[in-house]
């Protein structure tokens, strides 16, 4: 599993993430969702928050404060109609999220989710290793990484001073 220092690092394919919360003897696997970028679609739930379930659209939501780790699943199948859709399915029942992002399947995913051994295939990809892992930083972690980044952005500023002469 490769591990991520920052969202930034999240791929850009379609895939299946999972937002978990807590730590140690609580961490759980709070949300399970899709997207056709992984990194936007994560960020739009964390750093924008302005996703469906982030905003209270919906009866029950996501509190972005709360969210700890992101893993994310990526295939090359996963470009294909309606696969992704079906295979979200397949990680809800492994992955057991307290929410799921989505109700009724579109007929494309039904029909992948009935191919032979798609559903097999997908449960070994959900309950083996993912494919990687970002560490959400908590607000005080934010903070000081945000401290380091005024600092150097001074350090940076003071050297151009330098060097253009100008005070």
């Amino acid at each position: 599993m490769r591990t991520s220092k920052s969202f930034l690092d999240l791929p850009q394919s379609p895939g299946v993430y999972a937002l978990f919360g807590g730590r140690g003897g609580g961490h759980h696997v709070a949300y399970v969702g899709i997207g056709s970028k992984v990194r936007t679609r994560v960020q739009q739930h964390l750093l924008r928050r302005n996703s469906s379930v982030t905003t209270g659209e919906s009866v029950v939501s996501l509190n972005p404060d709360l969210v700890t780790e992101v893993r994310w699943w990526c295939r090359d199948e996963f470009d294909q109609p309606g696969v992704l859709e079906a295979a979200e399915q397949v990680a809800f029942d492994v992955l057991s999220p307290t929410l799921r992002s989505r109700g009724r399947l579109g007929s494309e995913a039904d029909v992948a989710l009935r191919r032979a051994g798609f559903r097999e295939r997908m449960i070994t990809v959900f309950e083996g290793e993912a494919d990687g892992r970002l560490t959400v930083p908590s607000m005080s972690d934010a903070l000081e990484r945000l401290a380091k980044l005024e600092d150097r952005v001074q350090q940076l500023e003071d050297a151009v001073k330098e060097l253009t002469g100008r005070s």
